[in-house]
This record gives structure tokens, sequence and C-alpha cells, in this order.
């Protein structure tokens, strides 16, 4: 009897072993950043970009995962924000300042370059390839190449020095510049004028985006809104979203638009909403980044890590 006890825990430790074995393996075989807290996603041609919280950049080509740390040139690991500009030069947002990655080479803007804050929460180009720059203070920086000139944003709503961040800014094809903050709501810059509470948002905007077609994208703490033509439309959970919190937006090869909420995904396809819910082991439905990438999958992150989804369309 006392054999076969030691057998069976011979067999419940090589188990164990195993089990070891392969979940390591597995780890490897991810290679990162599936597990890490994601801030932020971009794609073009294929090539994911990922923003972490604490672990980097990450870029996926092909099949293999780069790791951008500041051992390679960044400016700080805790990356906020993304932006490939109109020469696909990605341009990186961080506590510590921007980076701009050309070239596999780095150059990094700071207050001492001429950033009004080095606390980047949010980026976006023009047409004429301006980088627009949201910061804390509820301030944002246009950057020429050159020059950089700041912009306090609603100094009445959000006070002197200011307060508040810029979590949005979104670009139109008429030149127009749309900045959204947690504390001052929705502002549009015209290049001379600006316009505050526009649409009556007052308090947190999230996200937004402007489609091929010219149509401007706002998520809200409240839902998700559309701006086209002068016309303003609203879509809350009663319209078919699966939560009215946006976090998120980004727009498919088919023209769908994609919300990501705190209860899961919304498409919209231009006439009514689809959802889903995220439910992939320790991943919830706290969707806080997402990408759509050329071949149809999702990309989404949260502070779980990364999962691909590819929905049937």
């Amino acid at each position: 009897m006392k054999n076969i006890g030691l057998y069976v825990l011979l067999i419940i430790f090589l188990l164990l072993l195993l089990s070891c074995e392969k979940n390591e393996i597995d780890k490897e075989i991810k290679n990162e950043p599936y597990d890490k807290t994601v801030t932020s996603i971009t794609i073009h041609d294929n090539i994911v970009w990922v923003g972490t919280l604490s672990n980097g950049l990450y870029k996926l080509s092909g099949d293999s995962w780069i790791n951008y740390t500041t051992s390679n040139g960044l400016l700080s690991n805790e990356i906020t924000s993304l932006l490939l500009d109109n020469n696909e030069h990605l341009w990186v947002g961080t506590k510590m300042g921007v980076s701009k990655l050309e070239d596999e080479n780095w150059t990094n803007l700071t207050t001492d370059d001429g950033l009004f804050s080095n606390d980047i929460r949010s980026l976006d180009c023009d047409k004429e390839n301006n980088i627009w720059i949201g910061s804390n203070r509820n301030r944002t920086t246009k950057y020429d190449g050159t020059n950089f000139t700041s912009y306090h944003v609603n100094p009445e709503a959000s006070g002197d020095p200011g307060m508040g961040h810029i979590h949005t800014i979104t670009c139109d094809l008429k030149g127009n510049i749309w900045i959204g903050s947690c504390i001052s709501g929705l502002s549009k810059f015209d290049g001379v004028s600006w316009f505050d509470y526009v649409n009556d948002l007052n308090i947190f905007v999230t996200s937004s985006i402007c489609t091929e077609d010219g149509d401007v994208w706002i998520g809200h703490i409240g839902g998700a809104y559309n701006y086209f033509d002068e016309v303003w439309t609203k879509y809350s959970e009663i319209d078919g979203l699966a939560n009215h919190c946006i976090l998120c937006i980004d727009i498919d090869q088919q023209s769908n638009i994609w919300v990501g909420t705190k209860k899961g995904i919304s498409r919209f396809d231009g006439t009514s909403w689809t959802n889903y819910t995220v439910d992939n082991g320790p991943f919830n439905d706290y969707v806080s980044s997402l990408a759509c990438d050329r071949d149809g999958s999702i990309w989404i992150g949260n502070n779980n890590g990364l999962i691909i989804f590819t929905p049937n369309l």
C-alpha cells in the first residue's frame, strides 16, 4: 500500500511538472503583450502596435513581437497613446513626454523642447501633418516639426493653471480639431476660433474618430455621438449599444463603427447595433482600447491584456 501511495505521489508530481513546463512554453509562444495592461493599440498594413502601462511598446510584424523600452530609447515605459502620422511614422505619448520612431531611430520631445507638459494623454495629426498633443492641465500643443504652440482648452471651465486631461484629439477632413476633456467636455478649434461645450457635452469625453466620409464620432460617458452634415445623432443603450459609457472607437475596412464600452463591444453598420461580449478566461467586458485590422479582426485591450476577436460578418 505504501508503494502504491508513493507511485500516486510521483505521478502527481510529474503531472504538475509537465503542467508548469507547458505553461512556460505557452508564455513563450505568446511572447507578450497578451498578459500586460494594454493602454493603446494602432494598426497599419497589419503591423500592430500595442502600448502598455509599464512594459513599454510592442510591435507585431508577421509572427514576431518586438518590445521597445527605455533601454531602446523610449522616454518612458508607461505608454498612454499612439499615433501613426501621414508619413507612417510612429508617435508615442508617455508620462514623460513624446517619443517618435522613424527608421528605427527615436527622437524624444519634452518640456525642454517646447511641450507644455510631459504628461501626455492623446495624439493626432492634421492634413498638414502637424502633430496635436493632448496633456494634463487641459492643454493641447500643436507641433509643426519645428515650433510648439500650446492652447488652454476651455479655460473658463478648467480654471487656472488648468484642471483636467485631454483624453482624445481628432482632426477632421475640414481642418477642425475636436478635443475631448474629462473636465470641459467637447471643444472644437477651426484654426481661428474655439467652440466649447459642443453639442452640450460638458463632461467626460473619452474618444473620437473621423471617417473617410467626414463623419466625426465622439465617445462619451453618456453614449456615442455621430456628427455629419451639421447634424448630431446620439446612440445609447436604448438604441442598441451594449453600454452607454464609451471608452474607445475605431472603424473597420467595411466602414463599420466599433466601440468599446464597460460591458463589451458594439458594432454599428450604419443602421443598427450588434453587441459582443468578451468571454476569454480572465479577460472581462471592460474594453478600454481596440483597433481593427484589414483582415477583419478586432484587437482588444484592457488591464487584463490583449486578445484578438474575429467576428462573423
